[in-house]
């Protein structure tokens, strides 16, 4: 019975290190994105300003990236109900700079909005939202990607 307990070890240990690994399953978790909005080439102004905000609101962007397969896909309805899964959101910091941890590579409409916290208005009058953005990008690992607010193609 000892004997058997030893020779068992082995495959214990490699079953143990398969569990740890995983079999089968993707480990691909995407490739970081990192961007810039601007506003004709300067950075843009992502923070509300001169508007008394409640505690802990910024009043600042959000930018959100949906997986699409062309310039023409549509992401969301008429009622606004998205049509795509899997968007992944970006935070936006002061200066305009946005990261997303990872996204699988691909191609994505880009939608960005500027919600203001008391009237729930979207201070980009929708121009980048789920709807009517026509800002797509194709994210590959190690590429900015630069959005210019004054053009609507991005």
């Amino acid at each position: 019975m000892r004997l058997f307990a030893w020779r068992m070890l082995p495959v214990g240990c490699w079953l143990g290190l398969l569990a740890v690994i995983g079999c089968g399953g993707s480990t691909d978790k995407g490739v970081p994105v990192r961007g810039r909005l601007l506003q004709n080439g300067k950075p843009a102004q992502v923070d509300m300003v001169g508007v008394k905000l409640p505690p802990g609101e910024s009043g600042r962007m959000r930018v959100m990236f949906y997986p699409v397969k062309s310039d023409k896909d549509i992401i969301a309805n008429e009622s606004g109900e998205i049509l795509t899964p899997g968007g992944e959101m970006a935070s936006v910091e002061a200066d305009g700079s946005f990261n997303v941890a990872g996204a699988k590579p691909g191609k994505y409409r880009i939608v960005i909005t500027h919600i203001h916290p008391s009237s729930g208005d979207d201070l980009l009058k929708g121009v980048y939202d789920e709807q009517r953005s026509k800002v797509t990008r194709d994210v590959v690992a190690n590429q900015e990607i630069i959005i210019d607010l004054a053009k609507p193609s991005g």
